[in-house]
């Protein structure tokens, strides 16, 4: 017997107070001192990662247990003004919610990743 899991990608139209996707521009952040940087993007990826969670418990309810998520959710996470271990708490809230619950989810990298940049790894 094959499962189809229901799911959609990166917007709920159902619930549009709920963001995964704020980002920022690498023009805009020139702007600005690094401090102001790290706080801003940082505060911006940790409510994505919060909103998130929410839209998961969300969908679960409504027994969509796929989901797409944006690009953005770690807004520009190269320019290493934050680092993913800054997020760490959150990172692991979401994969509970979503491991708990049995919720795919999945991501793809935007139109304009460029394959042959720099490379970003994360370790452990």
């Amino acid at each position: 017997m094959i499962t189809i899991n229901l799911g959609y990608c990166c917007i709920s139209v159902l619930h549009k107070e709920l963001q995964c996707g704020r980002s920022s521009t690498k023009t805009y952040l020139e702007k600005h001192t690094e401090e102001y940087c790290h706080n801003y993007l940082y505060e911006k990826a940790q409510a994505n990662l919060n909103d998130l969670m929410e839209l998961l418990k969300l969908n679960h309810e409504q027994k969509i247990q796929a989901f797409r998520i944006p690009e953005q959710i770690l807004p520009q996470l190269d320019l290493e003004y934050y680092t993913v271990a800054d997020l760490e708490t959150e990172l692991k809230a979401v994969g509970k919610v979503a491991n708990d619950r049995k919720i795919q989810i999945s991501t793809h990298p935007s139109q304009y990743f460029v394959l042959n940049s720099k490379p970003y790894c994360i370790r452990q």
